[in-house]
C-alpha cells in the first residue's frame, strides 16, 4: 500500500503524509478526527491495518528506536493538518 513512496522520509514525515491522506479519505466524523489529532489514539483495527499494510516492516527496518512513536505522532499531526485545511481553509503550514 505504501511502497510507492520513496524511503527518504523520516518516520514522522511518513506518518504526517499518511495521517493527512487517511483523514482526507475516511468517513470518520469531525469529532472522531479531532480525537485522533488531539490524543494520537486510533482505533485498534485502524492501527493494525496501517501497520499490516507495510508500515511495520518499514518502521522495523529504521535505525531509530523511536520510529513507531514518531510515525504515530506524525500521523496525528497529519490528521490535524487536514482538519485545519478542511474546516478553516488555512491550508498547509
Amino acid at each position: 500500500m505504501y511502497d510507492e513512496e520513496p524511503d527518504e522520509f523520516t518516520p514522522r514525515e511518513r506518518g504526517l503524509r499518511i495521517g493527512h491522506l487517511w483523514a482526507e479519505r475516511t468517513d470518520a466524523t469531525r469529532v472522531e478526527l479531532e480525537h485522533v489529532a488531539a490524543r494520537g489514539e486510533l482505533p485498534g483495527e485502524l492501527r493494525e491495518y496501517v501497520l499490516a499494510a507495510g508500515m511495520r516492516e518499514r518502521l522495523g527496518a529504521c535505525e531509530d528506536p523511536n520510529a513507531e512513536d514518531e510515525f504515530w505522532t506524525g500521523f496525528a499531526d497529519g490528521v490535524l493538518a487536514w482538519l485545519r485545511e478542511s474546516y478553516t481553509g488555512a491550508g498547509p503550514n
